[in-house]
């Protein structure tokens, strides 16, 4: 009685099965599957950017949009503002008179606190808190209207975007105008509550150490950069979902993680390219 003759698998087929796996895997382990999705994903943002600067996207423009939205952007958000501001502001102020009082130069705290948060603090925290919470709310509103999500047109998501940019934009500059007002003012009341000679000595300090590129530097980021990084992460991804290229029910976390880490690389070349450069 013979046994059934074993079958062979064929070594060009175990190649041709095989090969592809490991080649995704060593792809994904250098990062190169993930960077390709990046820059799909930035262009997918230029596209969005580019169609709202057409005469059709600035003509969509809708006042009722922009009321709506500019309740939750702005007034919805002020005391979010004014208290991440003003504990962000205490923080920082207790530790650089700790500090600098053991070179007993606590009097210079009030400008080391002025370029901190006008450089760098008040960008990567508060106004990058806000934006996230600006691309995630935009993600959850562009999927429940209807027409923008999977299926839509690059004409309905630019309709979309447009006006909620705008509002952004300006929300930005009022929030931001009242944020730093309200750490400076936090900052000197605490500085002065933990020990220093007085709070004109603080202010004092930080007009002098404030020179006008910190100003513009902090209003660019504020005010232009990290709104717009915020929006069209949003949009990058509504449009992701309009082409099915990214999972519906995940949207808002990537568009929260792309907005992240988009203006902490932003802001980085940007401080660079202010203060490496000769004046």
């Amino acid at each position: 009685m013979t046994g059934s003759p074993s079958k062979s698998v064929s070594p060009s087929l175990l190649q041709s099965v095989l090969m592809p796996s490991i080649a995704i895997n060593i792809l994904s382990f250098l990062g190169i599957i993930q960077l390709v999705t990046w820059l799909r994903g930035l262009w997918r943002a230029i596209t969005v950017y580019a169609a709202c600067l057409t005469p059709r996207g600035i003509m969509s423009f809708s006042l009722d949009v922009f009321r709506r939205e500019s309740l939750w952007m702005g007034l919805s958000s002020f005391h979010f503002v004014s208290l991440a501001a003003a504990t962000i502001a205490i923080a920082l102020t207790i530790e650089c008179v700790q500090e600098l009082r053991h070179y007993r130069a606590e009097d210079l705290s009030g400008a080391v606190i002025a370029i901190g948060l006008l450089r760098e603090i008040g960008p990567l925290t508060v106004s990058t808190a806000w934006c996230t919470t600006v691309a995630g709310r935009l993600v959850q509103e562009g999927i429940q209207e209807e027409g923008i999500a999977r299926g839509g047109t690059l004409d309905q998501l630019r309709d979309f975007i447009f006006t909620r940019y705008l509002t952004a934009l300006l929300m930005a500059f009022a929030l931001g105008s009242y944020g730093l007002a309200i750490g400076f003012l936090t900052g000197g009341f605490t500085g002065f509550a933990i020990g220093l000679n007085s709070m004109d000595d603080f202010f004092e300090s930080a007009r002098q150490a404030i020179e006008f590129k910190d100003l513009l530097m902090y209003f660019v980021k504020l005010n232009f950069v990290n709104p717009t990084i915020g929006v069209f992460c949003a949009a990058q991804i509504l449009r992701g979902v309009q082409l099915g290229q990214v999972e519906q029910n995940f949207a808002a976390t990537r568009a929260v993680a792309a907005t992240l880490l988009v203006i902490f690389i932003v802001n980085t070349i940007i401080t660079y390219a202010f203060y490496t450069t000769r004046s």
